[in-house]
């Protein structure tokens, strides 16, 4: 099964993952794969108000001056 955190804006899967945010919420796996290929195709991952992942269109991964946009996670979590 999977999961999302609003707050680490990251997956999890519960046969890897020990330990879940606690905002982590249940989504499936073609949620998932749908949510993955969207942000192939250049959209990005975020939540709606409820903490649910979705996709929105019209994202890229480098920001207007070039620069690659990066976030790592701050805390080594085992985020997939």
């Amino acid at each position: 099964m999977y999961f999302y955190s609003a707050k680490k804006n990251g997956f999890y899967n519960k046969n890897i993952n020990d330990v879940l945010p606690d905002d982590a919420v249940a989504i499936s796996k073609a949620k998932y794969d749908e949510l993955l290929a969207a942000q192939y195709n250049d959209s990005i991952i975020t939540s709606d108000g409820s903490g649910y992942p979705i996709a929105v269109s019209g994202g890229s991964n480098v920001a207007a001056d070039d620069t690659a946009i990066t976030q790592w996670p701050t805390e080594p979590d085992k985020v997939i």
